[in-house]
C-alpha cells in the first residue's frame, strides 16, 4: 500500500488517477485482477489523502480520505470486493 500525501490544490493528483484509471481499471472504475501463474491474483487500487474532501472533484471522490474512518471505510470496501472474487 502507498498512499499519496499530495493535497487537492496539486492537478498532479488528478492526472495520476486518469493514469491509473487507463491502466488498472475497467470501463466502470472498477479494478482489474492481473493474474500470475495460478497462484496469485493481484488489485491495484488508488487512495489520496486530503484534508478536506469537500474540494474534490465529483468524479474523483473514490480515490481520496479525508479522515482515518474514510480510508478505514474505503480499504474495507476494496478488500471485501477483492475478496468475493477469490
Amino acid at each position: 500500500m502507498f498512499i499519496d500525501p499530495k493535497g487537492t490544490e496539486y492537478i498532479d493528483g488528478y492526472r495520476k488517477i486518469d493514469g491509473f484509471s487507463k491502466i488498472f481499471e475497467n470501463e466502470q472504475k472498477k479494478s482489474k485482477e492481473f493474474s500470475f501463474w495460478d497462484d496469485f491474483k493481484i488489485i491495484v487500487n488508488l487512495l489520496f489523502r486530503t484534508k478536506d474532501i469537500a474540494k474534490v472533484i465529483e468524479s474523483h471522490k473514490q480515490y481520496w480520505f479525508d479522515s482515518f474512518k474514510d480510508f478505514e471505510d474505503k480499504m474495507y470496501s476494496i478488500n471485501s470486493h477483492a475478496l468475493k472474487r477469490g
